[in-house]
């Protein structure tokens, strides 16, 4: 599925960022911000709006959201 139209790719994401992201196999994009437990700039810990779950992400399935 395409990033969502109000998005675009940042170098690096940080803590606080709002973001849209897919979860590990899933090819829906979800709200969410990234996790201050973050340690690591290729998978940060995403954690989504909805349900507050935290998620380790690959890079390159995160989004900014604008």
């Amino acid at each position: 599925m395409s990033p969502p139209a109000n998005s675009y790719t940042k170098a690096y994401y940080v803590a606080g960022d709002d973001i849209w992201f897919q979860k590990p196999g899933d090819n829906e994009w979800t709200r969410g911000t990234v996790s201050s437990k973050t340690t690591s700039t290729l998978m940060p810990v995403c954690t989504e709006d909805a349900t507050g779950n935290d998620y380790n992400v690959r890079s390159e399935h995160i989004r900014a959201a604008s």
